[in-house]
């Protein structure tokens, strides 16, 4: 358990982002990268996925109370991934990222379809009750007013969606511009992000926050995320989402690899059934991705999803 006063440092370190979000600063140093595959996938969407995954463990005990009753838990295929994690933790994700050159059925969406989206998300879920098909769990998130369609869509899988302002409002995230930064490339600085829903932009304190730094050392392996990140996606609707990233494109490569990252975390009172928490020395995924998704389809059509390495 952190001390109280590394907590303190942990909000210390989150608390300039609000008034920098109200003021709507956008980092020009940050690269969105275009689409790989618009023309490819002719029946689905497309686009780019760029941001970070933040690994966030808790107590088992605190995700069977956020998960609900009815689907178990995988806990083998966890304790497969993650050994060293602990019988008694459970791996929750923290996202925030944006969604960028979105294509339909290869026309393109525009620019302005671009938007931002942050949830708390619970992997290794047995939705089909078979003991083997891994499913993410998610019941909250925040997109930013460009959502559009997207939004419809969460809302009919069952999220309780709600719109909201990010830092940085027109990126995937900022990267720290601190002087002790300054003469470092952008991936080897130190990157800040944090979402606000709309009813709480003016209160100050973001919804969910993170700050992260890039380290060598690193617990967890790119095919974890690759994983965890590609298991259907549900709420507490009928249907499923089957959003597939694509860590092997050009966007996730050569110039613009996978930046592993270290931090702090927080979130507001209700993302884990308790006040505001606060979490030190997680770690985290820098990446951007090309996917493609069918839309919200019949969760059973996606059984199946179990151990998969990325290519």
């Amino acid at each position: 358990m952190p001390s109280f006063k590394t907590l303190l440092a942990a909000l210390a370190l989150l608390a300039p982002l609000a008034s920098a979000q109200i003021q709507g600063h956008c980092d020009p140093i940050v690269q969105q990268q275009s689409n790989p595959i618009a023309k490819q996938y002719l029946k689905q969407s497309t686009g780019t996925l760029n941001g970070t995954i933040g690994i966030i463990p808790i107590p088992m005990a605190q995700a069977r109370n956020l998960i609900p009753a009815k689907y178990q838990i995988l806990t083998k295929q966890i304790q497969q991934w993650l050994p060293n994690l602990g019988a008694g933790n459970y791996p929750a994700m923290v996202q925030i990222e944006q969604f960028h050159d979105i294509y339909h059925k290869g026309k393109s969406a525009g620019s302005g379809a671009d938007f931002n989206r942050a949830q708390v998300m619970f992997p290794f879920v047995d939705r089909l009750g078979d003991g083997y098909s891994a499913f993410t769990y998610s019941s909250a998130v925040i997109v930013s007013d460009a959502a559009g369609s997207a939004l419809s869509g969460l809302k009919k899988l069952g999220y309780k969606s709600a719109t909201g302002g990010y830092f940085a409002s027109c990126n995937a995230y900022e990267y720290e511009n601190a002087t002790s930064n300054l003469a470092l490339p952008p991936n080897r600085r130190g990157i800040d992000q944090a979402a606000w829903t709309e009813s709480n932009t003016n209160l100050g304190s973001p919804n969910i926050a993170y700050r992260y730094v890039p380290v060598a050392n690193f617990p967890y392996t790119i095919n974890y995320f690759y994983n965890v990140t590609n298991q259907p996606t549900f709420s507490d609707g009928d249907n499923c989402n089957s959003l597939v990233r694509l860590y092997n494109t050009a966007v996730s490569s050569g110039a613009y690899p996978p930046v592993r990252l270290q931090g702090n975390a927080t979130a507001l009172a209700g993302y884990f059934n308790q006040g505001t928490s606060i979490w030190t020395n997680i770690y985290g995924l820098k990446i951007d991705v090309a996917y493609h998704t069918p839309g919200n389809v019949k969760c059973q059509s996606l059984k199946g999803f179990n151990v998969i390495s990325a290519p």
